[in-house]
């Protein structure tokens, strides 16, 4: 079982991942966690006394804004909400996630953030603290892209590869997740246009057996540019893109690479990027 923890703001960018975490968090037995950050008292020494009043406002306004979000949750999902002490937001969304992973014994927790506001409609902007979770984070992270207020089923995952070691995990979880959810697959690499024909089959012989299964689809997006790649693929509203960590990350642990950046900022649909070497110990999310 998998756990789902949502770094949340009262903010734009925190409907945003609220959203996408009741989207994936829908039709499955998947516990929500919806998380606040507190500023922690003591970054510069020992807590001042006289601040003890001010630290109560703060804390009371963020267990409002918790129970508000809290409230926008389906009853069909079973929801909580936590506020944790720590020395930045990205800090405490891996704090919450590990103790959420803990209390529901789950095998992995999905952390779930918002892209940075002031980017396109259904674009993503990587802010600070989802640019330090993708790079040292030890449990997958799902980005919203902005304005993304779809709380829908997810309806497919797309699993996105290339030539590169790490390919092999991408398909094991994509393919994982797809069944687990009982939804369609595709798995897509992009090119360029020079490489569209050679590397055709190299692509089938790397996702095997996957290919005859009815329930999968194997595309090619070739361009110019990743941007013009990702454009020749079509997308559902309710889709997820799974990308793999670059392959000098520790295993277990996140590390954006520089063309998966250049795919999460293009994409049009939610992105959910994997630790490095967990392709053979995932379970379904």
């Amino acid at each position: 079982m998998s756990c789902i923890t949502v770094g949340y703001t009262a903010t734009a960018t925190g409907r945003d991942a609220l959203n996408l975490g009741i989207a994936l968090a829908r039709g499955l037995d998947f516990p929500l966690t919806i998380a606040m950050v507190e500023p922690r008292d003591d970054l510069f020494g020992a807590p001042d006394t006289h601040d003890a009043g001010y630290e109560k406002i703060i804390h009371h306004q963020l267990q409002e804004w918790l129970d508000d979000a809290i409230n926008q949750v389906p009853k069909d999902i079973s929801a909580e909400g936590v506020i944790v002490r720590a020395c930045s937001d990205a800090e405490g969304i891996l704090v919450a996630a590990h103790q959420a992973q803990e209390k529901h014994h789950a095998k992995t927790c999905i952390i779930v953030v918002g892209s940075r506001s002031g980017g396109l409609l259904k674009r993503m902007v990587i802010g600070s603290t989802a640019r330090e979770l993708l790079h040292t984070a030890d449990f997958p992270v799902a980005l919203a892209p902005t304005g993304y207020s779809r709380q829908e089923p997810v309806s497919r995952i797309t699993g996105m590869f290339g030539p590169r070691p790490g390919a092999v995990d991408v398909v094991s979880i994509a393919a994982r997740i797809a069944h687990h959810r009982n939804i369609p697959l595709r798995l897509a690499s992009l090119v360029t246009e020079e490489q569209a024909e050679s590397i055709d089959n190299r692509v089938r012989t790397m996702v095997g057996e996957l290919q005859h299964d009815p329930h999968v689809t194997v595309e090619l997006g070739s361009g110019a540019t990743l941007e013009q790649a990702i454009t020749q693929l079509s997308w559902d509203d309710d889709e997820i893109l799974v990308l793999g960590s670059a392959r000098i990350a520790p295993r277990g642990h996140l590390f954006l690479g520089r063309n998966a950046h250049h795919i999460v900022r293009h994409s049009p649909v939610p992105v959910v990027v994997i630790p490095a070497g967990t392709g053979d110990d995932s379970d379904g999310g």
